[in-house]
């Protein structure tokens, strides 16, 4: 699966703070699909704006599906927000679940 887009979805952000260092902490549900299936996603991320406007972020998820499977991860990534306000990101993410279809 290396370089293929695995997940798409959208999300709707249900918090934000900004830590102690400077950093943006966001909380956020996805609706999706993940490997062609129904899932949604609860995860927080702390993200750090760069000079040139990218931001560095990195974070960690909960993946369920509607059946109740589900997985965590890790990610680790680069921002880019286009000018109409959509994102763009780049990134890796260490996804770990139980034996079976997403395995």
């Amino acid at each position: 699966m290396l370089g293929k887009q695995i997940h798409h979805g959208r999300r709707k952000f249900v918090g934000m703070r900004v830590t102690s260092c400077g950093k943006m902490e966001l909380t956020s549900i996805m609706q999706g699909l993940f490997l062609g299936e129904d899932t949604s996603v609860t995860y927080s991320m702390e993200t750090e704006m760069r000079p040139d406007g990218t931001r560095f972020s990195e974070g960690r998820g909960l993946s369920t599906t509607k059946d109740g499977k589900s997985g965590r991860y890790k990610i680790m990534g680069n921002v880019l927000t286009k000018p109409d306000g959509s994102r763009i990101s780049r990134g890796v993410v260490c996804f770990s679940c139980p034996p079976g279809k997403f395995a």
